[in-house]
């Protein structure tokens, strides 16, 4: 068991290639400028990502970026598209910089919705918040690549069918939150996310929170599906926090892989509160709710503390004694009867 549920965030900076050009975008800017210097800046990133070459970084100063529009090859538009491996990242930060789409919650005009990003292998996207976008598939927010790397973002406010948030790509230090799927997967998936939290991401069917993803040191709380896996299905999670998720069936998720995390206060207003068929080692399944099996039905538990008591090495069925019981503090009192209890055999980390 362990005492910290999650370590400081992580801001990953890119490194800059030697002999590599910055482009400059401004609100007040002119895209039929130069964009090499903050005097004549481009007025949308997408004319300076244009304009630059592979390696290159794209630098945007603070406002609301919601104009223009290029269409992928999937058929949708996009409001920025990195087509070459830059690094895109804002002057101060997601506080006061936004890329921000177009959605329509109903899905009623197809033509009006603009997603936020698409972003190529080996691109970098750092320090944004990416709001308001729409698909009428994949991805409101951010339509991710294999090794394309996002950082440091908010990615916020987004639907589409499947994908509210983000699918495919590496996520770092980043906040998912309060993104919709009309059918599956309402936050990411196929995504390696790290120090991200992922809250309040919604989905009429299927998966509120991630899918099919590594997420290590992240918070998964209050996310919901209507029909199953309300926190987070077919992934791997390390020391993370799956908290106050919920669905019909599986309230926290279904089929993980879990080390050294904390699942707590999940609910299925059918069956499952917890976990369905799922491997945890070094973890706490508690408190979660469902009128039928309201910790976990099936899967291989081992060193974790859950009930009813599962007769496998080194569990226990006693009260995990959280510092404050249902509320922000998951760490653990003293008299707990997790401490010190885990294995070693198990990864602490990635």
């Amino acid at each position: 068991m362990k005492r910290r549920i999650l370590a400081a965030w992580v801001v990953l900076w890119p490194i800059v290639q030697a002999g590599a050009a910055t482009w400059h975008v401004a609100t007040n800017g002119n895209d039929g400028a130069a964009g090499t210097s903050w005097l004549t800046p481009k007025k949308t990133i997408q004319a300076a990502v244009d304009a630059a070459s592979a390696g290159d970084t794209v630098l945007v100063s603070n406002g609301v970026y919601n104009t223009g529009g290029v269409v992928g090859s999937d058929g949708a538009t996009n409001r920025v598209l990195i087509n070459k491996p830059l690094t895109v990242r804002s002057l101060n930060g997601p506080e006061v910089t936004a890329i921000a789409g177009r959605r329509d919650t109903f899905f009623t005009d197809s033509n009006a919705l603009v997603r936020c990003v698409r972003i190529t292998t080996n691109a970098v996207l750092a320090g944004f918040t990416i709001t308001n976008g729409g698909a009428a598939v994949y991805c409101g927010g951010v339509y991710g690549c294999t090794d394309a790397v996002v950082s440091n973002c908010v990615i916020s406010g987004n639907i589409a069918r499947r994908g509210g948030a983000m699918l495919w790509g590496t996520l770092y230090g980043c906040s998912v939150r309060g993104n919709h799927a009309t059918d599956i997967c309402g936050g990411i998936g196929v995504v390696d996310a790290y120090d991200t939290l992922i809250k309040n991401n919604t989905s009429d069917n299927q998966t509120g929170g991630a899918q099919e993803s590594l997420l290590v040191r992240c918070i998964l709380e209050n996310n919901r599906a209507t029909a199953n896996n309300g926190g987070v299905l077919w992934s791997t999670l390390k020391n993370c926090l799956v908290v106050s998720n919920s669905a019909g069936f599986f309230g926290g998720g279904e089929s993980n892989e879990m080390y050294n995390c904390t699942i707590a206060y999940n609910s299925a207003t059918q069956e499952i509160g917890g976990v369905q068929g799922s491997i945890l080692r070094n973890s706490i399944l508690y408190f979660n709710t469902a009128p039928i099996h309201s910790n976990y039905l099936e899967g291989d538990i081992q060193f974790t503390c859950t009930y009813p008591f599962t007769n496998a090495a080194g569990n226990t069925a006693q009260d995990p004694w959280f510092v404050v019981r249902g509320g922000r503090n998951w760490q653990l009192a003293g008299p707990s009867p997790c401490v010190d209890r885990g294995s070693s055999s198990f990864p602490v980390d990635a």
